[in-house]
């Protein structure tokens, strides 16, 4: 999307606003630039008349959609939040420096470099040609690379045939921090290779890539499906620990899908309780919306509210179907109480106090001068191609 298209979808997605308010009432952050709306806010943006706390707003939307469940005008409030960004990083009153880390169309970045550290890599035996594949997602096939050859051979049984494996990105990051360029031309990219390695199915485990993918796919003539759902239909059940409860943290890319009813299928076996805002309603953990990268606050709050909220439930664990999720969940109240949904698939515990050893080291010392000089250094992977 470029800044002109940007500007025609505003437009038109603000002239749908109410300015009814049932968003806001849904939101975390709206209320502090109430009495403003979504479509009152998009008409600043567009005018060049932001005030400061509307300023302020805009990278701090965790781009949750969980105001869009509320709104009876289904306005694409999210939508609109990423072309205020693209258009404010144009104008240069955000500064896409900021978000660098997780420039996924540079050579180094957060996931590249823990890589490189690590020597993470694709078996040589999942490189060969088959007609599917697995997208594990940046986070799980980072922070849950031991769990990946069980689920490969897990997915060979439930597919009959053997399932390549996809350690690419899906873009997201870019699309979220508004570079919106940059991120049409990674998708290019990546929707090249996947057409060009024959993939007739892309099985993701992530829900932000399912929600990135899925529609490019229809339109590439590549079915993108859930990995939950190939489980769940092939009656595949976490085996159940005695006297262990469970309560979903359903992520909010699955929100409007049927992924929340394909892992609780899964989890079957486990005594299950709800947190109060679950399913379509659910509360973001605190990872989404590129906002730790803005501002580290306000995804502590988000995961604070939330690991609170699941400690009501009395549950024993927290369970996700997304790493990024996990981890962020993890690091808050809910320390130790976190798991996978394929952790319980498998049979097999992350070690995170391991992991986040490890992403410590990654920049302390002589290890972290040299990737923050990598990093700061770092550029586009279409230069090497």
């Amino acid at each position: 999307m470029m800044t002109g298209d940007a500007r025609e979808m505003m437009r038109a997605e603000a002239a749908k606003c109410l300015d009814c308010g049932a968003c806001t009432a849904t939101c975390d952050i709206l209320p502090a630039i109430d009495p403003v709306r979504p479509g009152s806010l998009a008409r600043q943006v567009l005018a060049g008349e932001l005030g400061t706390r509307e300023e302020w707003f805009i990278p701090r939307c965790a781009l949750c959609r969980r105001c869009e469940t509320a709104c009876p005008a289904h306005v694409r409030i999210a939508d609109m939040v990423v072309a205020m960004r693209s258009l404010l990083i144009a104008e240069g009153r955000i500064d896409a420096e900021r978000y660098r880390a997780m420039w996924v169309d540079y050579d180094w970045n957060a996931i590249s470099l823990f890589r490189d550290a690590y020597a993470l890599g694709v078996p040589p035996e999942r490189v060969a040609s088959s007609p599917l594949a697995l997208m594990p997602g940046c986070s799980l096939f980072n922070e849950g690379y031991e769990l990946l050859p069980a689920l490969m051979r897990l997915l060979d049984e439930v597919c009959g045939a053997k399932v390549a494996l996809l350690d690419d990105c899906c873009g997201m990051p870019l699309a979220e921090m508004g570079l919106l360029a940059r991120y049409e031309r990674f998708a290019d990219e990546l929707w090249e290779r996947i057409t060009s390695a024959g993939y007739e199915e892309v099985m993701v485990a992530c829900p932000n890539c399912l929600a990135q993918l899925k529609s490019r796919g229809e339109a590439e003539g590549v079915r993108v499906t859930s990995v939950y759902e190939h489980l769940a239909r092939a009656g595949v059940k976490a085996p159940a620990r005695p006297g262990v409860t469970v309560s979903v943290h359903d992520s909010c890319p699955a929100r409007g899908t049927s992924q929340g009813a394909w892992v609780r299928e899964i989890l079957s076996g486990y005594d299950l309780k709800e947190m109060e805002c679950c399913g379509d309603k659910s509360r973001c953990c605190g990872s989404g919306g590129a906002v730790s990268l803005f501002d580290f606050t306000m995804r502590e709050v988000r995961a604070h509210r939330r690991a609170e909220e699941f400690a009501r439930t009395g549950a024993d664990w927290c369970v996700c179907a997304c790493m990024s999720s996990c981890s962020t969940l993890d690091a808050s109240l809910a320390h130790g109480r976190v798991r996978h949904v394929l952790e319980l698939v498998v049979d097999q515990e992350i070690d995170r106090e391991e992991c986040g050893r490890k992403l410590d080291l990654m920049w302390r010392g002589d290890q972290g001068a040299r990737n923050e000089f990598r990093l700061a250094h770092s550029r586009p992977l279409s230069e090497e191609r």
